[in-house]
């Protein structure tokens, strides 16, 4: 299987909001195209529920369980 190797710079920074709360800012340089796309993966407890996410705020929860 060929995997692509192509790296990129970035800077990834996340801030603690309050106890429940957590931030994170994503800069990649050069990135100005709608099609660039970031994700990030979180591992949570099953009784968490997440919203919001840059997606859209909504009463959704967006975990995906």
């Amino acid at each position: 299987m060929d995997r692509n190797t192509d790296s990129i710079d970035y800077t990834l920074s996340f801030t603690v909001q309050d106890a429940n709360r957590v931030s994170f800012s994503v800069e990649v340089p050069g990135a100005t195209d709608v099609s660039d796309y970031v994700g990030l993966t979180w591992n949570s407890g099953n009784a968490e529920e997440i919203y919001g996410m840059g997606l859209q705020y909504s009463i959704w929860n967006f975990k995906g369980q």
